[in-house]
């Protein structure tokens, strides 16, 4: 079998992931030289996540969108801008552990956290390029496995762990049934790409498609914490650390909208109507807000009053994705116009 090596053409489009992934093997590498160093590897992950702002900004220029390893990556404006965006939010959220959460941080712990918040960067950068199922499945689970010890990482703290733990479980049997909806949707399509799925529902949706994509948009719910699948949500924020908080409650959710909005367009890009998965989505996300907003009149403890604020927002960004893509339909937010 003839392994094709992909050329600079290719490499320098997915240059943003391959960043973070070098800075994570490097923070890895800092105890080695230096044990309780906490300049070093924060230094290493600034560098890192530089070094990948700079370049999604770089493949902007006179980018019209391309289809790369096979179909299972698109990289166009719309994955580099966010690309750009979440580099430039999660240095923020290392300034702001500076800031507020260095002194609650052993410095043996230092290294293993930077690494974390890097493999999760890199796994939500991938979930804004998916466009194959099998993608889809990598970058989710990459995104969501350091998010699990992210959350627990005050060890000492019986909150985190019981938020940490609650994440997992969730976590696990969303993943389970995302993966068991995408096995049906390749049964029923007899592809994993996006773009072949869409040209068979064009024919019609069979009820085995049906149930698939009911587990594939229940995988997604997950991690934008779109009710029913939002539970997870105010125990996390509540136990895991201010900067963990900061960084699950935007750049996870910002990350599962461009997958949504992703896995609509391809949709949408066959020229059908799919007015019932638009309108289902959309009561989905306006069901979110109103539970979100409601239950947060009930709190009283500010972490948790948060979180239901961001299941609410949730809401709000999944009604927005159904309405502009189920108006213009292919010429959507992924159009180069």
């Amino acid at each position: 079998m003839h392994v094709a090596i992909p050329d600079w053409s290719i490499l320098r489009l997915v240059m943003p992931e391959i960043w973070l992934i070098i800075a994570m093997c490097v923070v890895l590498l800092v105890p080695f030289v230096r044990r309780r160093d906490i300049a070093l590897p924060t230094a290493v992950t600034i560098i890192g996540v530089f070094a990948a702002l700079f370049a999604s900004a770089q493949t902007l220029v006179g980018l019209e969108g391309a289809s790369i390893l096979g179909g299972m990556l698109v990289i166009d404006p719309f994955s580099q801008v966010f690309k750009f965006l979440l580099a430039v939010f999660t240095i923020l959220v290392v300034i702001q552990w500076l800031i507020a959460g260095r002194e609650r941080t052993s410095e043996l712990d230092v290294p293993d956290m930077m690494c974390l918040i890097l493999g999760a960067a890199a796994g939500m950068a991938l979930m804004a390029s998916a466009s194959n199922l099998l993608m889809i499945f990598i970058a989710v689970e990459t995104a969501s496995l350091p998010s699990y010890a992210l959350a627990g990482f005050r060890k000492r703290h019986g909150l985190s762990s019981e938020g940490s733990l609650k994440y997992v479980i969730f976590g696990s049997a969303a993943s389970a049934i995302m993966l068991y909806g995408m096995s049906l949707i390749y049964v029923s399509a007899g592809s994993l790409a996006l773009s072949d799925v869409a040209a068979t529902a064009v024919t019609g949706i069979s009820p085995l498609m049906a149930v698939g994509l009911m587990g594939l948009l229940g995988g997604i719910a997950f991690k934008l914490s779109a009710v029913p699948m939002h539970f997870w949500c105010p125990d996390v924020f509540e136990g895991a650390p201010t900067e963990v908080t900061t960084f699950l409650s935007v750049a996870s959710k910002g990350a599962a909208v461009c997958l949504l909005v992703r896995v609509l367009h391809s949709f949408q890009a066959t020229g059908a109507t799919f007015a019932g998965i638009m309108v289902a989505v959309g009561i989905l996300g306006a069901v979110t807000a109103t539970w979100g907003n409601l239950v947060a009149l009930h709190q009283t403890k500010i972490k948790r009053l948060l979180a239901y604020s961001s299941i609410a927002h949730a809401g709000y960004m999944i009604m927005a994705t159904s309405v502009i893509l189920g108006v213009r339909g292919a010429d959507g937010p992924l159009s180069v116009d």
